[in-house]
């Protein structure tokens, strides 16, 4: 059901982090350790937001709830299988936030488990063009999840009040809640120049708030809170709040998915292509017929001063490339590698 309203560019994928039984085992142990598992018996009134937000969004999986000590208002998913994760809900953010405005964070939280989210560290801390692809990923998935929260309680002023409660740490005696003065401020910011959000994983609250606002016009909501109202179709709606990202950001994802194609189909290629470094006048020709002659004659440079294990090293990391982007294009990396290959006379080197 939640998949109708998952931001379009956040595109699903299938190489989800495998978990082990120690992995597991031990992300379970520290969380036992350090943290008190919601129940009704001890947190009846955090346990019944968390039952009803799983009624309405039809969530049937295990997930665990449990409530750390902390002052930073704030909660985060741990997946620990396909259907199982763990999440956790600083005390702070209990105490800042009204029943239902923690629902909308629940129901975030939830979004990550349910679209099955999953970023590691190591990934953060990759290659320059695969940790701006991953960044990217992180900051569409919370475009997402916002609206997962917003489904969860079918009212924007709350989910907007929460919002503004975790910026601000700010309680209800402090705050009247006006999304439109909140805009003026995301114009007024865009007017200045707003800072380039490359680096990271979330998007200012100004630029979720203005994504969310935008769902929440859209026809998929509309239909979804029973408001007969046409509304704006989710694509047209994603395709402008894309169009809005990737003008901050100043990367363009899908550009930067086809150069690291590119670059990889054209290195896996020399594995089959070369002899001892060596590329013959006919496998040069295969290569200056699918790629850019510069991008080739750079290759032929490369390969003149680099080693056998230098190469192999490079092909390695290409391939880790490749395994990094979505999974259509995967699909196509590996048939028109097959097709050049078996086109050529070394395609009996080939698989």
């Amino acid at each position: 059901m939640l998949d109708l309203y998952r931001y379009t560019y956040d595109i699903p994928l299938d190489d989800i982090k495998s978990y082990t039984y120690q992995a597991r085992r031990d992300v379970v142990a520290t969380v036992l350790n350090n943290s008190i598992r919601v129940t009704d018996e001890i947190f009846p009134i955090v346990s019944k937001s968390i039952n009803l937000v799983k009624r309405k969004l039809k969530i049937t999986d295990q997930v665990d709830f449990f409530i750390i000590p902390d002052n930073t208002p704030n909660a985060y998913c741990q997946p620990i299988g396909n259907n199982k994760s763990i999440i956790i809900i600083h005390s702070s953010l209990i105490e800042l936030l009204s029943s239902e405005e923690l629902m909308f964070i629940i129901g975030h939280e939830l979004g990550h488990h349910v679209y099955k989210h999953y970023l590691s560290q190591n990934q953060l801390n990759s290659s320059r063009s695969l940790n701006d692809l991953y960044l990217d990923r992180s900051r569409k998935m919370e475009i997402s999840c916002d609206r997962v929260g917003l489904l969860a309680i079918k009212d924007f002023n709350i989910a907007s009040k929460s919002i503004i409660k975790m910026v601000s740490g700010l309680g209800d005696k402090h705050i009247k809640n006006n999304p439109k003065i909140f805009l003026k401020q995301l114009k007024e910011l865009s007017e200045i120049g707003i800072y380039d959000e490359s680096d990271r994983t979330h998007h200012s609250w100004l630029i979720r708030m203005q994504a969310l606002v935008a769902f929440s016009q859209s026809s998929e909501y509309y239909a979804y809170i029973g408001k007969n109202d046409n509304g704006k179709t989710l694509s047209s709606i994603d395709k402008i709040i894309e169009q809005h990202m990737n003008k901050l950001t100043g990367i363009d994802p899908d550009k930067k998915e086809d150069e690291m194609y590119e670059m990889s189909l054209l290195f896996v290629l020399c594995k089959y292509l070369h002899q001892n470094l060596d590329i013959n006048e006919g496998n040069a020709k295969i290569l200056f017929n699918r790629f850019d002659k510069e991008l080739v004659e750079k290759l032929l440079s490369y390969l003149s001063g680099c080693s056998l294990e230098k190469l192999n090293d490079k092909i390695i990391y290409h391939l880790g490339s490749i395994a990094n982007l979505n999974h259509s294009k995967r699909v196509k990396f590996y048939k028109e590698i097959t097709i050049i290959m078996r086109s050529s006379n070394c395609s009996k080197n080939f698989g």
